[in-house]
Order: C-alpha cells, then structure tokens, then sequence
C-alpha cells in the first residue's frame, strides 16, 4: 500500500512538471490581438514602430511619434489601453520611407497563415516575428521590409 501512494505522489508530481513546463508565457493568452494594439499605438500619435512583444500580460512597444521622440509604451493586454509612457533618449532602427510598416509585416504574417503573434521587431532589412503555425508550434519568421515575403527565421 505504502509503494503503491508513494508512486501516486510521484506521478502526481511529474505531471504538475510537465505542466508548468508546457506553460509559454510568451504567446498572448489576452482578448486583444497585436494588430488592435497597434492600433490603439497609431491612434495615439505614433507614427513609426520599432517592436512591439507580448510579455508578462502586457504589450511592449517601441515606438516614435511625429516629432521623432522615441518611447517605451506598455499596453494593457486585457483592455487594449497605454498603461505607461517613458520618453527614452536610445533611437531604435526605424523602417525607412520606402519599407512596410510594421502593421504592415503582421498583416503579412497572418495572410500567410500564422496566428498568436507573440513579437514583431524590426531590423535593418527585415521584421523579426514570433507566432504560431497551422499546427500549433511557435515558430521564428522573416518578414522582407521591402517586398513583405514571410519565410521560416534561419
């Protein structure tokens, strides 16, 4: 009897584990998509972004409003609402005039397929993208910042 609830525990135990280790807590588990954020960020009077991520029930962008000041901005992932805005003297790489936005790199990613985009930043020549496939594996993309190809991150 002894062996027998020892070995309950033990399996109890493995299978809380496993399910902690099966928690991502990088992929938005919120009512509000990134495109409604966004959004609500261009509303706002930003006019360039640089990245914006889910992390910690929040969204984290960086962004630039019209006069180019550049902030750190964090969204509500409940409500959709800027829950904090810090001016921040660090530039970030901007897309330039003639490159997608980055509104425009999420909606490429989702006409390609991919769901729950967890991150989109901007680099140089393209958009750095996290989101979940067809088959429900978190996967790394490449959005061209020219032409809007997605293609799987190298």
């Amino acid at each position: 009897m002894r062996n027998s609830v020892t070995t309950l525990f033990t399996a109890l135990a493995l299978m809380a584990c496993m399910n902690g280790a099966m928690a991502d807590n990088s992929l938005p588990q919120s009512p509000v998509s990134m495109a409604t954020v966004l959004s609500t960020l261009q509303k706002s009077g930003y006019t360039a972004m640089s990245e914006v991520k889910y992390d910690d029930g929040v969204y984290k962008a960086h962004v630039m409003n019209a006069k180019g000041e550049m902030f750190k901005v964090l969204v509500d992932a409940q409500t959709g609402k800027i829950i904090k805005m810090r001016h921040v003297r660090k530039t970030y790489p901007m897309p330039e005039q003639n490159m997608i936005s980055l509104q425009t790199a999420l909606q490429d990613v989702e006409e390609a397929g991919y769901m729950q985009v967890s991150k989109v930043e901007f680099e140089p020549s393209h958009y750095e993208v996290k989101a979940v496939d067809k088959t429900g594996k978190e996967v790394k993309l490449a959005v061209d910042a020219a032409t809007g190809a997605v293609t799987p991150d190298k």
